[in-house]
């Protein structure tokens, strides 16, 4: 069948994706076979088809909240558990469409592999199924943005005083790892599925702005093995991790 034809009722997003990596920057050849873990995956694509609607049931978890003031029996667990693999993690609209470039976790595309969420086309070949929620950068008419509530960040450079009268010395230079200049910022996400997580009070954060942030929760956007698209020294947090705004 061709790509066109397939219709996707749930979170997932088909995908061509592009070749995986065979070569590093400085030039060593890392292609093998599917079998080995040294395979490097592809993290970019095309989007060939998107869901008829994207599903969130905040709602329902809600509710279930409610009724149980928080004190889960086993049924309650299993209908917890049940709302949590049927919905997304947070409340958002579609913004891809057909044809867009997209990035997404290499996770995913070695899940799509390893699950068997791949599919043969007429006229693209095999494609992969991926989640809405790990795609993080939408590409269209030139312009890439972050999606998912992502915003990219820029971490700060520079001497540091360390308190109690110890400097580290002008000549080192050091990274303030949970400080950061914001690069890019998308929409931001109007509701978790958790009742423990949120983005009230930066919906409108701006590019420039110096944020403190969870520094654990950081990722690139690209591994500087790789750097093939001019973004190895950003990375990506979510709005939800920043401690501070200067």
């Amino acid at each position: 069948m061709k790509a066109s034809d397939i219709e996707i009722r749930n979170n997932y997003v088909l995908i061509k994706p592009d070749k995986d990596y065979e070569t590093l920057k400085n030039g060593l050849f890392i292609g093998s076979t599917a079998e080995t873990e040294a395979r490097h995956y592809g993290i970019t694509g095309q989007v060939l088809v998107i869901p008829d609607k994207l599903i969130f049931r905040g709602e329902e978890a809600k509710a279930l909240r409610s009724a149980t003031g928080g004190h889960f029996g086993d049924n309650d667990l299993k209908s917890l558990h049940e709302i949590v693999n049927g919905s997304l993690e947070f409340k958002t609209e579609c913004e891809l469409i057909p044809g867009d470039k997209v990035w997404f976790d290499y996770l995913a595309h070695i899940n799509a592999v390893t699950e068997q969420k791949t599919v043969m086309t007429k006229d693209h070949g095999e494609c992969i199924l991926v989640e809405y929620t790990r795609i993080f950068i939408r590409e269209r008419a030139g312009e890439r943005i972050p999606i998912n509530g992502w915003i990219w960040i820029k971490t700060i450079e520079g001497t540091r005083d360390l308190g109690n009268g110890i400097e580290v010395p002008e000549t080192v230079d050091v990274t303030i790892k949970n400080e950061a200049i914001v690069v890019k910022v998308g929409k931001h996400i109007e509701e978790y599925l958790s009742a423990l997580e949120s983005d009230r009070g930066l919906e409108n954060l701006q590019p420039g702005m110096r944020i403190m942030f969870n520094q654990g929760v950081m990722t690139p956007l690209e591994y500087t093995l790789h750097e093939t698209e001019g973004m190895e020294k950003l990375y990506k947090i979510k709005r939800k991790d920043i401690y501070a705004v200067k």
